[in-house]
């Protein structure tokens, strides 16, 4: 009776745990601190790919005042530096290297990601059949699997 109570007031809370399990299982959290931890050891022994990097000097020489596509050339759409622009912006005002910065701006949206898929997958449609397991998973993918390519 207890357990009934208890399931109909989450279910009234509008709380709804990832197909039935406890999101707050110290498994879970374990394994998802380890991952990200593992990533940053990963990222800052190998630091940050050409390809990134390359965009990041792009913007650094943007907010510098030259022109893109003028002044520096980039085969990119104007979109890819501007995705890579809050953590080189953020990264002048705080006066810090872009790297770190970049990495941490990376690891924010992977983070976001995944809680707008587990938000998104908590729904009834999916109940049952996409679990803590999968959140891990998906964590480890998009932490661990670029590897030197990150970001």
């Amino acid at each position: 009776m207890m357990a009934a109570m208890g399931s109909a007031r989450a279910a009234s809370d509008g709380a709804r745990p990832l197909a039935g399990q406890d999101v707050r299982a110290p498994a879970l959290w374990s394994t998802l601190v380890a991952a990200t931890l593992a990533t940053f050891a990963t990222q800052f022994r190998l630091g940050v790919y050409a390809g990134p990097l390359w965009l990041t000097t792009c913007c650094e020489r943007w907010l510098d005042g030259q022109t893109a596509y003028v002044d520096f050339l980039e085969n990119s759409p104007p979109a890819a530096i501007l995705l890579y622009l809050p953590p080189v912006a953020a990264a002048k005002w705080l006066a810090v290297a872009r790297e770190p910065v970049f990495v941490i701006y990376v690891f924010a949206i992977v983070a976001g990601c995944l809680w707008a898929c587990a938000r998104l997958l908590s729904g009834p449609r999916f109940a049952g059949k996409i679990g803590a397991p999968t959140l891990v998973g998906a964590a480890a993918a998009l932490l661990l699997a670029p590897d030197y390519a990150f970001g």
